[in-house]
């Protein structure tokens, strides 16, 4: 019920805020969905991070990635519902959150990227 109330509020109607938030969240369902389809390891262990003057610094399995990602998800939401609880005070705060958020998403895509083309 809280849900729907939020995605039919005055907010949702703006079109920057709902074409930001529509793109935002299918940048992050690529980017889940290449990592589950594309990092095909059962076990074996994954560069996470990669130095270029000491080399490899992080190894770690499949499910470290999805933490990666959901730690993002977790702040997409966060800004998704500042967003949309600024907008009726501050219409800029809201566009410069809801903007972010598609910064930030397209840093979660361009890290899954880099993480399965090492691998």
């Amino acid at each position: 019920m809280f849900i729907k109330g939020i995605f039919q509020s005055v907010s949702m109607r703006d079109t920057y805020i709902k074409w930001a938030l529509a793109i935002t969240l299918a940048l992050f369902l690529v980017a889940a969905g290449s990592v589950y389809f594309y990092l095909n390891t059962h076990g074996q262990l994954l560069v996470i991070h990669f130095n270029h003057t000491s080399g490899i610094d992080f190894l770690g399995v499949k499910n470290q990635v999805f933490y990666i990602l959901a730690s993002g998800l977790a702040i997409i939401l966060i800004n998704i519902f500042l967003a949309l609880a600024f907008y009726e005070r501050i219409k800029f705060l809201a566009y410069i959150v809801s903007f972010f958020n598609l910064f930030l998403t397209s840093l979660l895509l361009i890290a899954a990227a880099v993480i399965i083309s090492v691998n």
